[in-house]
C-alpha cells in the first residue's frame, strides 16, 4: 500500500510540472537581418553584408569607417587617414561620432537629426528648406573642419571629396542637405560635381555641421 501511494504522488508531481515546462521555451529575438536596404529606409544598393536592425532609431549607424570598417550608407572624406581624417589646405576634415555628434546643439536640431534617421519623410521635419520630393540617400553625420595649425574649430569654404558607397546612377537631383552649426539653419547644397561611377560626391561646405546627401525619386 505504501508503495502505491509513493507511486501516486510521483506521477501527480509529473503531470503538474508539464505546464511549467510549456512555458520555459526562449522567446525569439526580435532583431532581425536584412540586405538590400537599412533599418531606416535609405536607399542601399551593396549587394554584400547586411544590416542588423533594432526597435530604435539608435539602430542605425551613424559613424563614418576609418580602417576599413564601413557600414551601408556611411560617407567617408576622400583621402581620410587611418583616423578618419583629411587634410584640405589649412584646414582638417573629420567627423564627430557617438554623442559628440549632437554636442551643443540645440535640442529641436537633434530632433530633426533622430528623425531624419528614423526614416522620417524630410519634407516633414526640416522646415527651413522646401524638401518636398526628397528621399534620404545617407544617415546624417557630424562634420568637423578644424584649422591644422591651431586644431580649433575653424569656419569658411573648404571643398570636400566624399565617397559615398551607395550613390547609383539615374538617381535625380542630388544635394547635400547640410545644418550649419555657425548659422544654426539647414540648407540645401548643390555639389560641385556628382560623380555616380565612382560614387563620388564633391561639395563646398561652409565649416563644421551635420549633413546627409539627399535625391529626389
Amino acid at each position: 500500500m505504501k508503495k502505491r501511494w509513493i507511486g501516486i504522488l510521483l506521477t501527480a508531481a509529473l503531470v503538474a510540472a508539464q505546464p511549467a515546462s510549456a512555458f520555459a521555451a526562449q522567446s525569439p529575438s526580435t532583431n532581425v537581418s536584412i540586405s538590400g536596404s537599412d533599418s531606416n529606409g535609405y536607399y542601399d544598393d551593396s549587394k554584400s553584408g547586411s544590416t542588423t536592425t533594432g526597435n530604435s532609431a539608435a539602430a542605425n549607424t551613424n559613424t563614418v569607417s576609418t580602417a576599413g570598417t564601413t557600414s551601408a550608407n556611411s560617407v567617408s572624406v576622400e583621402g581620410a587617414s587611418a583616423s578618419g581624417t583629411a587634410t584640405v589646405g589649412d584646414t582638417q576634415v573629420g567627423f564627430a561620432t557617438g554623442a559628440a555628434a549632437t554636442a551643443g546643439l540645440p535640442e529641436q536640431t537633434v530632433a530633426v537629426i533622430n528623425a531624419i534617421n528614423a526614416g522620417n519623410t524630410l519634407a516633414d521635419v526640416v522646415k527651413d528648406v522646401d524638401l518636398s520630393g526628397y528621399s534620404a540617400l545617407t544617415s546624417v553625420q557630424a562634420i568637423v573642419t578644424k584649422d591644422v595649425n591651431t586644431n580649433q574649430a575653424k569656419t569658411g569654404e573648404v571643398t570636400v571629396s566624399l565617397y559615398v558607397p551607395n550613390l547609383i546612377q539615374g538617381l535625380n537631383n542630388v544635394q547635400v542637405l547640410f545644418y550649419d552649426n555657425s548659422t544654426g539653419l539647414w540648407k540645401l547644397i548643390n555639389p560641385a560635381n556628382v560623380d555616380a561611377a565612382n560614387k563620388k560626391i564633391t561639395v563646398n561646405i561652409s565649416g563644421s555641421g551635420s549633413f546627409s546627401v539627399v535625391y529626389k525619386k
